[in-house]
C-alpha cells in the first residue's frame, strides 16, 4: 500500500488534484540513487575512524584508532585547556595550538 504520509508535497498533490502518484517509479529511482551513492562514497567508510579522529577527537575511543595515534590521542584527551578550546568551536586555534609544539 502506498501512503504519502511521510511525503507532504506528494500528499498535497494527491489530495488537491485527485492524482494517483506513481510511487513505484520513484521507488526505483531512489533505489538507484542509493546504490550510486553507496558506490561513489564507499571509500569514505574505510576512512571513518580518521574522519572521527580529526573531526571529534574527544569523542573517539583510543582503542579504536591505529596504534601510532593512541598515545597522542590519550595525551590530547587528558588536556583540559585543549578540550575547552575544541569545545568552544575554534578548530583553527585548536589545531594551531596542538601542532605548534
Amino acid at each position: 500500500e502506498h501512503k504519502p504520509d511521510h511525503f507532504p508535497k506528494c500528499k498535497d498533490v494527491t489530495r488537491v488534484g485527485n492524482i494517483s502518484f506513481q510511487f513505484d517509479r520513484y521507488k526505483e529511482l531512489v533505489a538507484s540513487l542509493m546504490q550510486e551513492f553507496n558506490i561513489r562514497f564507499k571509500d569514505f567508510r574505510s576512512h571513518d575512524i580518521a574522519f572521527r579522529l580529526f573531526g571529534s577527537p574527544y569523542l573517539v575511543n583510543a582503542d579504536d584508532v591505529p596504534a601510532h595515534f593512541q598515545m597522542e590521542l590519550v595525551d590530547l584527551q587528558s588536556g583540559s585547556f585543549m578540550k575547552q578550546t575544541f569545545l568552544e568551536g575554534d578548530v583553527i586555534r585548536f589545531y594551531s595550538v596542538e601542532f605548534s609544539h
